[in-house]
């Protein structure tokens, strides 16, 4: 029997072997969007598994991200699914629409083959530094963020100029920067005094799809020391009219225009003492659901802002 069994194993392994891998790998595809699908809306099984079948057999459109894919983690990954859209892996395999999805601060515009510019979602957003941010944010609000810190008097925020550096200090200003500091890798920024009337200092996120505002994320953190981290207690705001003016939604949406930004998130501050708001920080990768969301508010944040990710991408489908 050993030797009959070897030599089926020797007949049939070129055959099995390759339907084993495609049966791996489907199975893993399978398991990874039923289990996006079923945490971002809690259906059925039932109807997780019709719409995992879809998304992986019949598509409504295809989307290529260049030139690195976002993490299942991030937000961009669920709508996508949420949307019935599938996310394909190479430029070689037939898409409708391409993301520029580089996480470097700075890099050059992205292009793909085959595909016109109009086609790709930020595609000239290829400098979001702190700088460049609060140098557009100046042209279109009208006041400046950025501060000299020899010349400022006050408290003023240090931080890096690049974007993932959660590094940012508050000085005394005038304050005469470090010899070795190098100038063009850190940045001074007006101190915003954010701290609301219950102590805690209260940040807003908000994501930008083509100029427009679908929510606001709020987000509290309950001592300077945890601050300027990524961990607060946060807390979705459906109507963004509730926080933010018409006229700070208009100029919020000018600012990503000036920067070429089609999708992104954007850090929004108010200063408690002039009531003006003040945008620090672009990000046109966004992670989307933060640290302090229940899950609840999860799938109401996906399903308020699926409308708004899908009429982005029909956009570039014409």
């Amino acid at each position: 029997m050993r030797v009959v069994h070897r030599r089926v194993r020797r007949l049939l392994g070129p055959v099995l072997r390759p339907l084993t891998r495609r049966w791996r790998s489907w199975r893993w595809r399978w398991q990874r969007v039923y289990a996006a699908l079923d945490d971002a809306t809690g259906a059925l099984p039932a109807v997780t598994a019709l719409r995992t079948a879809r998304v992986l057999l019949l598509p409504r459109r295809r989307i290529l991200f260049q030139p690195a894919t976002p993490s299942r983690h991030q937000i961009a990954w669920r709508l996508l699914l949420l949307c019935g859209y599938r996310m394909v892996e190479s430029s070689d395999e037939r898409h409708d629409v391409v993301f520029a999805h580089d996480p470097r601060t700075s890099h050059p515009p992205v292009r793909v083959a085959g595909n016109r510019a109009a086609r790709i979602v930020n595609a000239d957003a290829t400098d979001v530094a702190k700088r460049t941010v609060a140098a557009r944010f100046a042209e279109v609000f009208g006041y400046a963020l950025h501060v000299d810190p020899t010349t400022h008097q006050g408290p003023a925020i240090r931080k890096s100029n690049e974007n993932y550096r959660h590094d940012a200090v508050v000085v005394t200003c005038p304050y005469r920067p470090a010899p070795d500091e190098d100038p063009d890798e850190v940045t001074y920024q007006r101190y915003v005094d954010t701290r609301a009337a219950d102590g805690c200092f209260e940040d807003l996120r908000v994501p930008v799809y083509d100029g427009q505002v679908p929510l606001v994320y709020r987000k509290h953190h309950p001592d300077t020391a945890t601050r300027f981290s990524e961990f607060a207690h946060s807390e979705v705001v459906l109507d963004p009219r509730t926080l933010l003016s018409a006229q700070e939604l208009a100029r919020i949406g000018e600012l990503a225009r000036a920067l070429s930004v089609d999708y992104a998130e954007m850090d929004v501050l108010r200063d408690t003492a002039d009531g003006r708001i003040y945008v620090v920080d672009v990000n046109p990768t966004p992670a989307g659901l933060y640290k302090g969301f229940t899950q609840q508010q999860r799938r109401l944040a996906l399903q308020t802002l699926r409308p708004a990710f899908a009429a982005l991408v029909e956009r570039r489908c014409r």
